[in-house]
């Protein structure tokens, strides 16, 4: 759909065990001047895309609201050069997710982003909802859960990203953030993620920031809670891995997190407290 809107109150867009395959959007291609939203108990469910582009379950290049007990589950690329295996934004695009479900989705693409990947300056809101126990499995991607490149930004105002993992040398259980690109955590909980061969088992930075609002890390509001790496050596974080990036606000630990040797003195911790 390049243009008009789609609204999807319940139903199925793909199948119980086998959905739809493409080489470019598996699910549905909302285009640049479409509106799709997606409320009630919608689903789109079990599509893969063999494309470049990405998105095993949604490709938007438009405006997408998710709300209700919608869900976007068991989608996957497998072009090893795709990202988001289940939502893939780009062209400047805007995802609004005001509750539903983005789970159990798999990239094994470089774009990485297991549930989520984000380019080309676009942007997703996230205010409840969940995203959980989605993978990325390939070594040049990670962001098991979310993955940001090319200066695109995440606000999340609360929900879940939990469960997610980063099954490769990419890093990010949770999330990765790179390209210059921005999350900006208001409230919600990162938890429960791994990253099985990288750092940050929680957060990765890789060029971009990480930004809490009346949160702190391991507290109430804004929280990044028991999350593990285990990559090879003891260097590798299971809360926030900074290679190359600014950590602004709330608390950071740097006896529970990992700055990369060659690039420490790349950390920025701006109003907040950096605990020795």
């Amino acid at each position: 759909m390049n243009d008009g809107t789609f609204n999807m109150s319940g139903g199925m867009i793909g199948g119980p065990l086998t959905g739809n395959t493409a080489g470019s959007a598996g699910g549905v291609h909302n285009g640049s001047g479409g509106i799709f939203t997606m409320s009630g108990s919608a689903a789109i469910t079990h599509n893969s895309v063999g494309g470049t582009t990405g998105g095993g379950g949604v490709f938007n290049q438009g405006v997408f609201n998710m709300s209700g007990s919608a869900a976007i589950t068991h989608n996957f690329t497998t072009d090893p050069s795709g990202g988001g295996g289940g939502v893939h934004l780009a062209g400047t695009s805007v995802f609004t997710m005001a509750s539903g479900t983005i789970s159990h989705n798999d990239s094994a693409g470089s774009g990485g982003g297991g549930g989520v990947h984000l380019a080309d300056n676009s942007v997703f809101t996230m205010t409840t909802g969940t995203i959980s126990d989605n993978i990325a499995t390939n070594a040049g991607g990670g962001g098991g859960g979310v993955h940001l490149a090319n200066t695109s930004t995440f606000n999340m105002n609360g929900g879940t990203i939990s469960g997610n993992t980063a099954d490769a040398t990419g890093g990010g259980g949770g999330v990765h953030i790179a390209g210059g690109s921005e999350f900006i955590m208001g409230g919600g909980t990162i938890s429960g993620n791994s990253a099985t061969g990288g750092s940050g088992g929680g957060v990765y930075l890789s060029g971009g920031d990480f930004r809490i609002v009346n949160g702190r890390i391991y507290g109430s509001g804004a929280g990044l809670l028991a999350n593990t790496a285990s990559g090879a050596g003891a260097a590798f974080s299971g809360g926030i891995g900074v290679e190359l990036g600014t950590f602004t606000g709330g608390v950071f630990d740097t006896k529970n997190s990992y700055v990369s040797p060659p690039f420490d003195l790349t950390l920025n911790v701006v109003n907040g407290v950096e605990l020795p």
